[in-house]
């Protein structure tokens, strides 16, 4: 049986100290189409490991100065080779010996004493778990990178949703606008802004879009858009709250799939200082007095 066929031959390490062995094992791999790595013990192996990057590796058990689950807890321990498949080798296949070898960090086992048709059929299904691995690596940096992208530019939109809004100081002589603006989400529908209608009034409004994210935040925009003074000149021709709000109402209805506004719109009359407003489903305005 060979190698499931790809533009280059799957990579076996074989790591194990009987010369003899090691070089067997090798050649009968070889004959199997893969490319294969030799080293003589532990530590040599684990270099290999590192620079080459095997798809598979063979593993003896009994070893001089790094055995095999001491290699095998060395490569779980390092985040860069974590995924690593291992195949360990051994003369006992006890059953305590196996769930040892397994609980240190060795994917399969394979008997010394093992048929040819067994070595091929472990290898390969230690390769194809490393290509499954490799793949799903592949696609969970891809989509890191596409959330990375999608997060900047969110942030880049909510930057610039922001500075839409209206600046905290003196808006028109005796008036003074503080604001706090603490979105949940990098973007979302929350909206307010002033509306400069004459020298004698002003309007303010506070809107929010139903849900989260980029789609409430376009929806809001276009709700800004119409709340202009020269779109409200336009549909309503008067600054009046109410007025305002019911021809918003036949602008943006409630849509099929539930999305809606709540809004609160004032009018300042800033000769009488009397503050007029409107809401729709928002909560209510507060007055603080300086008094308390």
């Amino acid at each position: 049986m060979k190698p499931e066929t790809s533009e280059a031959p799957q990579t076996v390490l074989v790591v194990d100290d009987e010369p003899t062995a090691r070089v067997a094992l090798a050649a009968r791999l070889k004959r199997l189409g893969y490319r294969v790595l030799q080293a003589g013990d532990g530590k040599a192996g684990l270099d290999l490991l590192r620079r080459e990057r095997p798809d598979l590796t063979i593993l003896d058990w009994m070893m001089p100065e790094m055995d095999g689950p001491s290699f095998c807890e060395t490569v779980r321990r390092d985040p860069a080779l974590l995924s690593s498949q291992i195949l360990m080798m051994t003369g006992n296949d006890q059953p305590e010996q196996i769930a040892e070898g397994l609980a240190r960090g060795a994917d399969d086992f394979l008997s010394k004493a093992a048929s040819k048709y067994e070595i091929t059929a472990r290898v390969q299904a230690g390769i194809r778990a490393a290509g499954l691995i490799r793949r799903l690596e592949d696609v969970t940096a891809e989509i890191r990178q596409k959330q990375e992208a999608l997060e900047q530019e969110l942030q880049s939109a909510a930057r610039y949703v922001e500075s839409l809004l209206p600046a905290s100081g003196p808006v028109v002589p005796g008036v003074r606008m503080a604001r706090l603006y603490r979105p949940s989400l990098a973007l979302g529908g929350d909206l307010f802004n002033l509306v400069p209608w004459s020298d004698d009034f002003l309007g303010l409004y506070l809107l929010d879009a139903s849900g989260h994210g980029v789609s409430p935040a376009l929806r809001s925009s276009a709700f800004a858009t119409f709340l202009r003074r020269d779109s409200l000149m336009r549909h309503v021709g008067s600054n009046d709250p109410g007025a305002i709000l019911t021809e918003a109402n036949k602008q943006f209805p409630l849509t099929e799939r539930g999305h809606y506004f709540t809004i609160v719109f004032a009018s300042l009359d800033l000769r009488c200082r009397i503050l007029s407003y409107a809401s729709a489903g928002h909560g209510g305005a507060l007055l603080h007095r300086r008094s308390g």
